[in-house]
């Protein structure tokens, strides 16, 4: 293999997808930045607590989607993407 070769080889190489890292919104709870009232009200608004009592385990989040849940919290929205398939249901 060429020098040329090798260096066309290492630009067009795959490179790994760095997946951000999850936790369960308690996890998240633990961070300074959030305040302990917004947590509970973002908990309610995109009903965590129901997402863990269908699936059997709580949600995942990315400190991301946590934190613009969060935020969408405040304000009575939802974060789409912190609401998990189970969103809507009633918990019997």
């Amino acid at each position: 293999m060429t020098e040329e070769t090798w260096a066309l080889k290492e630009e067009t190489a795959e490179k790994p997808v760095e997946v951000e890292e999850t936790r369960t919104p308690d996890e998240w709870d633990r961070l300074p930045e959030v305040d302990p009232i917004e947590a509970i009200i973002a908990s309610v608004v995109h009903q965590w607590r129901g997402h863990e009592y269908h699936a059997g385990k709580p949600i995942q989040l990315t400190k991301t989607d946590y934190l613009l849940a969060i935020e969408a919290g405040k304000k009575g929205q939802i974060h789409q993407a912190a609401t998990g398939p189970y969103y809507g249901l009633p918990r019997n």
